[in-house]
């Protein structure tokens, strides 16, 4: 092998680590990025629900019934709150579930938050289902909420 075959063997194997390197340089600030949106999306968010989430909480019964679920289904200011806090979980839920949040660093920092939300609303939701036959309402809250309580 002459050394202008050398060259070029060796230009190949370099340019095709600075290919390999840019690649790995990309999807490590895709996923930078990704813990970077997860916390700034969540801050914002908790500033902005926590409230909400703990004043419609605290409307709500202490233990649910079909009887206590009908009424708060009929009582249309405080369904309309439950509706507008459940829009808000689904929001975050789809954001982590399509990976524009990531989903571990949410896991870190909002696991007990959410799947403690999620225990409180998930009459409600379960009762809307039923009453509306629309059985993937809040699908993707469900979804967060037993990808936060699977076991690693």
């Amino acid at each position: 092998m002459s050394v202008v075959d050398w060259v070029k063997v060796i230009s190949s194997c370099l340019t095709s680590l600075s290919v390999i390197s840019g690649v790995f340089i990309y999807c490590d600030s895709r996923r930078n990025e990704r813990k970077k949106n997860a916390l700034n999306f969540w801050y914002e968010f908790a500033d902005s629900t926590v409230t909400e989430f703990i004043e419609v909480s605290e409307a709500l019964p202490k233990y649910f019934s079909d009887t206590n679920l009908a009424q708060v289904k009929g009582d249309k200011e405080l369904n309309a709150r439950v509706h507008n806090l459940l829009n808000k979980f689904e929001r975050l839920a789809l954001g982590v579930n399509v990976k524009a949040y990531d989903p571990n660093t949410i896991k870190k920092i909002a696991k007990t938050d959410l799947v403690g939300c999620y225990l409180r609303l998930s009459p409600l939701i379960r009762y809307h289902r039923l009453a509306t036959g629309k059985m993937q309402s809040w699908s993707e809250f469900e979804k967060l909420y037993n990808y936060l309580i699977e076991e690693r």
